[in-house]
């Protein structure tokens, strides 16, 4: 019982060093066939010394990935208006090996 009464462990993200920006739900215009739920820019603004083969790459991800701030529909219209409040390992590890990170979160 003490289990259930203990608070849920939430992993620290650095938004400070990945900050969340240009977040918004695409136009009809630049979303024709209405397969992204949500967009927005995540990229490091702490250069690294050594640059991997990773760098600069951009990574779309599907909307039922967490990353802080970013609001989720994990493809449905029951959960609008969910905003996860920690970010998952994968896109936190992509994040720190410099990868420009754009969760468009597709609606499939």
């Amino acid at each position: 019982m003490r289990l259930l009464i203990r608070s849920d462990y939430e992993p620290a993200v650095d938004v400070e060093r990945f900050p969340r920006e240009n977040i918004h739900f695409p136009e009809a215009k630049s979303n024709v066939y209405g397969a992204w739920a949500w967009k927005c820019d995540i990229a490091d603004k702490v250069p690294l010394k050594e640059r991997g083969i990773l760098d600069g790459k951009t990574i779309a991800l599907k909307d039922n990935i967490s990353v802080q701030g970013v609001p989720m529909l994990m493809g449905t219209d029951f959960v609008k208006g969910y905003i996860p409040v920690q970010t998952l390992n994968l896109p936190s590890r992509l994040e720190y090996a410099e990868i420009v990170l754009r969760p468009l979160m597709p609606r499939w």
